[in-house]
């Protein structure tokens, strides 16, 4: 026998089977897969290894898919990487790395890869990078692994069975509506517990069941899109003089509190609202637990255990302190996620809601929002609904948390507190003109018409808005007014409708009252009424007019041009009757407007649609208008400096670190050149500096409205 040519014929033979085993499973067509990274060491979130990020992405590739990070894809796939602090064995140093891998598509059961690697790395250090490094060929092929087994579990089915998706905001006319089950109606007495109506701090009745007998009553007022409070099992004990009634002290998310109903109460209500073409949101709580709650003792490790936050401007206390005696998850240790979090996400299986509100998001890290939202819309759908609760005025915040935690919506709580400022403070209305212009840092996240702002007047943790207004109807329907015809998708608290009122908690969470024929439950429907009934108000294009310090008028241009309406909104705060100017290129059936003193007025005009696209067009140009800004007897001390701090980007986004302009000398003057985008409106103030410590001004914001590509000069005093 020719040995050599049997030794060769052997190799070819081996390489074939090498080559056939190795043969990865793959799709049948290339799909997208959001990925999402975390990684946490003994000090705190880090990067993810560059090397380790494209090696998974390369396997990834070859089974057919396309990795991308944000957006939205029927398959997803979470991984977190937990590096625990390091032993020293000898002279090395050993660290135990957790891999969890989370590969999950639309309609079927996640599946689930959990390693754990023994890293021996030569020296110490903080960042735990040497050992997921070490680990990094393993961590890759038991990712692929689970990516073959994965995609051997899906296919054919994969694409044989279509999902319905599942409806979210983003639908004309929709309105949120907020109830908290036990303040809305007692549909059940036999589940009653502890009932007292005569003290706010005590349970009151209501139930799931109270809530399908009414809903009829928010189908009647425009109502599409439910809200409910917490359902889960909760403390129900008071704790120091407050009550437990609102369902935000958790103690068992898999389960839904009795006195409230039962699983199969929770899908009849999904199922009533489905019949009335409604929608469902549960209201979810991730942050924290029950005071006092037994599962910190028999888990003390899955508590962060800092005590209570004493400084509300530090991140690491916000996010990882105790809010109000209320003990802190610590979502980092994998069996706290999957008891939170993972007994959260079922809930979209069994009930099928539409979305999750999700409460106190800023007392959570990205990183874990990331996750979630991730898994979330992974079971979900694509349009799965994830709210957020960011109490914060500051748009760019709100843009920030939104784009780095995955939501698709967000609570607009900029625009609530200029509304609550305008018209029932006396504030400048210029000030919703620069909320307005400050759409521009949501871009599309938000959805492409902002849908995903939800605006709002009031809720359950602020004063009712009847009462922030004192009590002023005339006031409170300008505001309604006001924010029924603005972009973005309107919410309520229930009772709004019936005129509840209440500064603070308890007496902000009366009990609903069905009997009031209110005029604001009129003003309500009708708003909503009209909303529906024109698609300028989804989906028109906003253009400032004029903005002064007690006046402001603005346009919503359709961008349907089978529909060429567009929309006046006028908000008159002087003393003097108003006209204001319809632009001629716009071709409308009206040239003037007169608005009286102290109202704000909503007037449709008819257009062309050629003449109004092509004033669509002018308008969406991106064009900058120079401006000098002149401050006069100003003395600055040794060291001191000068900024202008505001809205917008190009003012520090209302942050003197985020590189706020600052003055120089100028002919003896204190000056600066800007080059703002035209047509927006900007709030701002002066800021001095000096040794890193701010002081700003305490005159109120001051506002420009930048148009007509013009030099403008500001002169004043300080």
């Amino acid at each position: 026998m020719n040995w050599r040519l049997y030794s060769l014929l052997l190799a070819f033979l081996l390489a074939l089977g090498c080559a056939t085993t190795s043969q990865k499973t793959r799709l049948s067509s290339v799909e997208p897969i959001v990925v999402t990274w975390r990684v946490v060491g003994p000090v705190g979130d880090e990067e993810v290894p560059a090397g380790l990020k494209a090696e998974v992405f390369k396997n990834l590739q070859a089974r057919g898919f396309e990795p991308i990070e944000g957006g939205a894809s029927d398959y997803a796939l979470v991984i977190d990487l937990l590096a625990k602090s390091p032993a020293k064995v000898e002279k090395k140093f050993r660290w135990p790395v957790v891999m969890r891998a989370v590969f999950s598509q639309v309609g079927s059961t996640p599946r689930y890869i959990e390693s754990t690697y023994s890293a021996v790395v030569d020296r110490p250090s903080e960042s735990s990078k040497l050992a997921i490094e070490a680990s990094q060929a393993r961590i890759i092929k038991d990712i692929d692994a689970g990516a073959e087994r994965f995609i051997a579990a899906l296919e054919p089915r994969v694409r044989q069975q279509a999902r319905p998706v599942i409806p979210g905001l983003y639908r004309s006319g929709d309105a949120l509506y907020f109830v908290m089950i036990d303040r809305f109606s007692n549909g059940d007495p036999s589940n009653d517990a502890k009932v007292d109506l005569n003290d706010p701090q005590a349970f009151h009745g209501g139930d799931i069941r109270g809530l399908i007998d009414h809903l009829d009553h928010l189908k009647e007022l425009g109502i599409k899109t439910v809200w409910i409070s917490p359902t889960f099992k909760m403390r129900t004990d008071s704790f120091f003089g407050h009550g437990a009634f609102h369902g935000y002290w958790l103690e068992d998310p898999s389960k839904i509190e009795p006195r409230f109903g039962d699983e199969a109460l929770l899908r009849e209500l999904r199922d009533e609202l489905d019949k009335r073409g409604m929608r469902l949101v549960m209201d979810v709580v991730l942050n924290h637990v029950a005071p006092e709650s037994e599962l910190v003792a028999r888990h003390p490790e899955w508590f962060h255990l800092n005590g209570g936050i004493t400084d509300w401007n530090d991140k690491n206390q916000v996010q990882n302190f105790d809010v109000h005696g209320l003990p802190d998850i610590d979502q980092s240790v994998p069996q706290a996620y999957d008891w939170v979090a993972g007994s959260t996400l079922a809930w979209i299986s069994k009930v099928k809601p539409a979305g999750f509100r999700l409460d106190a998001v800023k007392h959570i890290s990205n990183a874990f929002w990331q996750r979630f939202n991730a898994e979330a819309k992974a079971a979900g759908g694509p349009e799965f609904l994830l709210l957020g609760e960011l109490l914060d005025g500051n748009a760019a915040n709100v843009a920030a948390v939104a784009r780095d935690g995955g939501f698709n919506a967000m609570f607009d709580f900029p625009l609530h507190f200029a509304m609550v400022d305008v018209f029932c403070k006396d504030h400048s209305p210029a000030r919703l003109a620069a909320v307005l212009s400050a759409d521009r840092l949501y871009g599309d996240m938000l959805g492409a018409h902002r849908e995903g702002l939800v605006t709002l007047l009031d809720n359950h943790d602020l004063p009712r808005i009847l009462t922030a207004c004192n009590g002023d109807l005339g006031r409170v329907r300008q505001a309604l007014q006001f924010m029924l015809t603005a972009r973005g998708t309107p919410s309520f608290t229930w009772g709004t409708e019936a005129g509840l009122e209440g500064a603070q908690e308890p007496e902000n969470r009366a009990d609903m009252n069905f009997e009031a024929d209110h005029a604001l439950g009129r003003a309500i429907h009708d708003g909503l009424e009209r909303r529906r009934m024109r698609s300028v108000f989804q989906n028109g294009m906003d253009v400032l007019l004029e903005v002064e310090d007690g006046f402001l008028a603005y346009l919503r241009v359709s961008q349907d041009d089978a529909k060429p309406e567009v929309i006046l909104i006028v908000v008159n705060a002087t003393m003097g009757l108003r006209t204001v100017k319809i632009p001629a290129e716009l071709g409308t059936d009206m040239t003037q407007v007169e608005v009286p003193a102290g109202q704000t007025t909503v007037t449709i005009l008819e257009s062309d649609a050629k003449r109004l696209a092509a004033y669509r067009a002018a308008k969406s140009k991106n064009t900058k208008t120079q401006i000098e800004v002149i401050v006069d007897n100003v003395e600055l001390a040794e060291g001191e400096s000068l900024m202008l701090v505001g809205s917008g980007p190009e003012l520090g986004n209302w942050s003197p670190d985020r590189q706020a302009p600052t003055f120089s000398k100028k002919n003896g003057q204190l000056a600066l050149n800007l080059s703002l985008p035209s047509g927006l409106v900007f709030a701002y103030k002066l800021v001095r500096l000096k040794d890193g410590k701010t002081t700003w001004e305490e005159h109120p914001d001051r506002f420009l409205f930048v148009q007509n590509g013009q030099t403008i000069s500001l002169s004043f005093g300080l």
